[in-house]
């Protein structure tokens, strides 16, 4: 998620999107094969491994390589955008389920 020059990198959980086990046959084909595939040898960021359910925080403004995470430092700032995520898709989800 960005928000300006900050950016909140938090990989998606299976167990965050285990409600989409609970839609229609169509909906689940849309998340069992991609869309497409790229093979991508040297992607522009390497990820260390992250520890489950803890987001990393990026100013992409002084870190455009993202190579320092700042979630400790900014706790606060983490939260705000973890908020508006979750508010966001909850939003997406209640049109997306209201498509007949």
């Amino acid at each position: 998620m960005r928000d300006g020059a900050w950016k909140l990198y938090w990989p998606r959980v299976d167990a965050a999107m285990a409600n989409l086990k609970t839609d229609n046959l169509p909906y689940q084909k849309n998340f069992e094969v991609p869309h497409f595939e790229m093979d991508v040898s040297n992607p522009p960021v390497e990820r260390a491994p992250m520890v489950f359910g803890h987001p990393e925080l990026f100013h992409l403004g002084d870190d455009p390589c993202e190579e320092k995470n700042l979630a400790t430092e900014h706790p606060h700032r983490v939260s705000k955008m973890k908020d508006e995520l979750a508010n966001w898709f909850e939003n997406v989800e209640r049109d997306r389920r209201e498509i007949p």
